[in-house]
């Protein structure tokens, strides 16, 4: 009776489970290099159609990129490895701090305002990469009263 009921929670839980994609925010400053490796020649073409696109997708394009690196300016080489390092799911390095988990949290609180990848907590194997990045934005504004 146990190993019936067992089955039948697994086969229950288990239909229900789905991949996820990661999209990246149509604001993401990616789209805009991406167009212009387009109108480069670089790589063929992005879906304009459909503005976000996930993850792995971007991470593909900024692959077949860096494989004609010789046709981009230095400043579009700085961008690239900066993108790659971004969508590659890096979870470790110089480049990236991590709130938890992390070596100091002190360190890790003065790096909140640095220029490196931040994630909250993150883990990476050769299976599964599980990270967790606080989103957010702070905007300031200043509503001007007519004369």
């Amino acid at each position: 009776m146990k190993l019936t009921t067992l089955a039948f929670i697994i086969v229950l839980f288990s239909i229900s489970t789905f991949a996820q994609v990661e999209n990246i925010q149509i604001d993401n400053p990616v789209y805009s290099f991406l167009k212009r490796m387009k109108v480069k020649g670089i790589i063929e073409s992005i879906h304009d159609d459909v503005p976000n696109m996930s993850r792995a997708e971007v991470n593909g394009l900024l692959m077949q990129i860096k494989e004609q690196d010789k046709k981009l300016s230095p400043t579009e080489k700085q961008k690239l490895i900066r993108f790659i390092e971004n969508f590659s799911g890096v979870t470790e390095g110089e480049n990236v701090t991590k709130l938890w988990g992390g070596e100091s949290f002190a360190q890790n609180l003065e790096d909140i305002v640095s220029d490196k990848i931040k994630y909250l907590w993150a883990y990476k194997n050769d299976f599964v990469s599980v990270y967790a990045e606080g989103i957010g934005s702070l905007q300031y504004g200043h509503r001007l009263n007519p004369i």
